[in-house]
């Protein structure tokens, strides 16, 4: 009997020995865990990646989020590009961890509607991401003037690709929810579907302009066209271009949906100084193959606020955890705050947690009670 106790007690040493050997998880999302060693090499290829932590900034800079204290994501220490590993910043390890319990959420959100993402799917993905980061790229040196110095192609083949196949899947999850959130799916028979319920909206359209030097003299222009007046007679026309009509954003709906011929009121070009007179001078449907990507791209937009309405949702509801030395997670979301200062009682300088100003008022009202003076 006391041998069956002392293999018991060595047993329960074991069992005690391999827990406080498995390290916590980063985070948890309802249950699910993000490992460290997840976390780890993510930052470790992004922190090595420049090209991709400017693509980042960019899409943050791009969305209004700024990023202030992300980039670069080296903390103290070592910098990276040396022999020894380096240190990431804690703003920057906040930030990712927060995406990456988001992306566990999306996942969730798909198993639990028993939706699953095929091969196409993450072939659409990886064409998805391509073209998101071209997009994120170019608009951010043309609105900067600053650029990455790097492709889409070229500042993938920078990362792991394991870490590459992870952004990928995140991309094609997402895509997966907005299409179903829209009422479709991304495959073939579903797009074609999409596309002869809709089938006017991807019409090839040629659109021309008048241009003018001032608002009254293109509203003048266009009382004579309406009067009968050729268009041709009130200046050059000149084509801006061809293209289905749903993926030109970058003219009023009400020039690109108007009836071929009919002349748009005055549409300012940007300046303030010179203004147009468009109009449609031709219009005929587009084939399915030639109109797909941009089917898709319609299917998910149409889809796009409900998936994000739906991720708020499910994020105030979800049960998220987090290691503390990372942060603490802000109630009803996915998202990690700074840690919480320690308690003054455990700190040797309390003061040292006060911004400036508030630690020289505190010492003030200290002096003050005590009965000092400041002496010049």
């Amino acid at each position: 009997m006391k041998l069956f106790g002392a293999v018991l007690v060595a047993v329960a040493a074991l069992v005690a020995v391999a827990a406080f050997s498995v390290a916590a998880p980063a985070a948890s999302v309802n249950g699910q865990a993000i490992s460290r060693q997840s976390l780890d090499a993510d930052l470790d290829a992004v922190a090595t990646s420049p090209g991709y932590q400017c693509y980042l900034d960019a899409q943050l800079e791009l969305g209004g989020q700024g990023a202030d204290g992300l980039f670069p994501p080296d903390g103290a220490g070592p910098a990276t590009g040396t022999a020894t590993p380096p240190t990431i910043a804690t703003t920057f390890v906040r930030y990712w961890l927060s995406n990456m319990a988001e992306d566990d959420l999306v996942s969730q959100a798909l198993a639990a509607r028993h939706l699953t993402v095929s091969a196409a799917d993450l072939t659409d993905g990886r064409l998805s991401l391509i073209d998101q980061i071209t997009g994120v790229l170019g608009e951010f040196e043309d609105e900067t003037g600053s650029s990455c110095g790097t492709s889409s192609t070229q500042l993938l083949h920078s990362l792991p690709a394991a870490f590459v196949n992870q952004q990928v899947r995140s991309e094609a999850d997402r895509d997966v929810l907005a299409a179903h959130e829209a009422g479709y799916t991304l495959a073939l028979g579903s797009l074609e579907r999409y596309y002869a319920a809709h089938r006017a909206e991807f019409d090839t359209e040629c659109i021309s302009y008048v241009g003018f030097a001032s608002e009254s003299d293109a509203a003048s222009a266009r009382t004579f066209v309406e009067a009968g007046t050729p268009i041709t007679k009130t200046g050059t026309l000149t084509q801006i271009g061809c293209g289905i009509e749903v993926a030109i954003t970058s003219l009023p709906s009400s020039v690109t949906t108007a009836a071929v011929g009919k002349i748009s009121t005055p549409v300012s070009e940007g300046t303030g100084a010179k203004y147009a007179l468009l109009v449609v001078t031709s219009r005929k449907a587009t084939a399915f193959t030639k109109a797909r990507t941009t089917v898709e791209q319609t299917v998910l937009d149409a889809g796009s606020s409900r998936a994000d309405a739906l991720l708020e949702a499910a994020a105030r509801r979800a049960t998220v955890t987090a290691d503390p030395r990372y942060g603490r997670v802000e109630p009803g979301s996915v998202v990690l705050l700074a840690p919480a200062s320690p308690k003054a009682a455990f700190v040797l300088n309390p003061a040292a947690d006060l911004p400036p100003a508030q630690e020289s008022a505190e010492a003030s009202t200290k002096s003050e009670k005590s009965g000092g003076s400041a002496s010049g």
